[in-house]
């Protein structure tokens, strides 16, 4: 049986409005903090943090090379990406490699390639809530989902008013083929301040269910998203 492991994935990147008009706006982003973390069943574990670490194992190299990335993107005006100049994060960099364990290489090399940088700016801006008090929007995740959205109250975050939002996977067509079993799930919670103009708080989870299984589930995919500050940089803004 191969082995199974917990995988925690997290990135602290900068988004600076650059631009805006006709409802949309475009945007500069820069990776200033990767952390990962992975502790496989047989007991392995590997971690690494940019911040912190000065070397990591061969098989969290994909994660190091994102420090110092920076892309930009076009962002619509219901929180849709429309542009993202970067689609997937460079695979290497020349960080020194830490020689480790066989079985902390072993949990390492389990980690699957970081969530693209697509996803992570779908979680953060086209979780905006529509008009209305229920409605579909389609997130570019892994792969795209359709999310059925609805109003769920309202909460502080950090001293801003948010709409409380619930996501969970839209239910296929009947008779379609994949009624049962479902390939993909996803569920969740947003709070997004329209002030802000994006997510505050993101709680998504996703998985596989099991082949043949209505409740098995075979790995779980889980995204959490928090803006830790905000404001407007002016040394940023091209003149």
């Amino acid at each position: 049986m191969p082995d199974t492991t917990t995988q925690v994935e997290s990135l602290r990147i900068r988004g600076t409005c650059t631009a805006s008009g006709e409802g949309k706006s475009t945007w500069t982003f820069t990776v200033e903090q990767i952390e990962v973390e992975t502790t496989a069943d047989s007991g392995g574990k590997a971690k690494y943090d940019s911040a912190k670490s000065k070397d990591c194992l061969s098989g969290l190299v994909k994660y190091a090379a994102l420090k110092g990335v920076t892309f930009t993107a076009t962002v619509g005006p219901e929180g849709e990406i429309q542009k993202c100049s970067l689609e997937d994060w460079p695979k290497t960099c020349d960080v020194k490699i830490e020689k480790g364990t066989t079985v902390k290489n072993n949990a390492a090399d389990l980690m699957p390639d970081p969530t693209g940088p697509r996803v992570w700016l779908e979680l953060v801006f086209h979780t905006a809530p529509a008009k209305g008090n229920s409605w579909k929007r389609t997130l570019h995740l892994v792969p795209d989902e359709e999310l059925e959205m609805k109003a769920d109250g309202s909460e502080q975050v950090e001293g801003d008013a948010c709409a409380k939002l619930k996501m969970d996977t839209s239910d296929p067509p009947k008779g379609s083929e994949k009624e049962i079993p479902r390939e993909q799930f996803k569920s969740g919670k947003v709070s997004f301040s329209r002030e802000a103009g994006c997510a505050l708080k993101v709680d998504l989870k996703g998985g596989l269910a099991a082949a043949g299984s209505k409740i098995g589930v075979a790995g779980v995919r889980r995204w959490e998203v928090e803006c830790e500050k905000r404001g407007f940089d002016a040394k940023a803004v091209p003149k």
